[in-house]
């Protein structure tokens, strides 16, 4: 796994490749894949705060891959980002996730 954060603070990017036996990653991938393309809002939430994001269905690499754009507005600051997963074969999968904070005048 991978995660780069700028300095600022103001975008954040993770990957990460996940392996299991085939049987195993074809279950955990397809709950996956259902949960993202059934849900139409997610929520982040710390232990100081929540962030409510909505949930559009985006194209992200392959036809059996899954990907939303995430959008919220929280204390003013426009956020926005993506997650997305992909299968890249019988025991590998890709997670990736995006956020960006937009400061006002930015």
């Amino acid at each position: 796994m991978a995660t780069l954060q700028s300095r600022d603070g103001l975008v954040a990017v993770s990957d990460a490749l996940t392996a299991e036996p085939t049987g195993a990653l074809a279950a955990d991938y397809a709950k996956a894949k259902q949960a993202l393309e059934s849900c139409d809002s997610i929520s982040l939430v710390s232990t100081v705060q929540t962030i409510k994001f909505s949930l559009t269905p985006i194209h992200f690499g392959s036809s059996d891959s899954s990907a939303v754009r995430m959008d919220a507005t929280h204390q003013g600051v426009l956020v926005n980002g993506c997650i997305a997963i992909e299968r890249l074969g019988k025991n590998v999968a890709l997670s990736y996730a995006s956020l960006h904070f937009t400061l006002t005048g930015e």
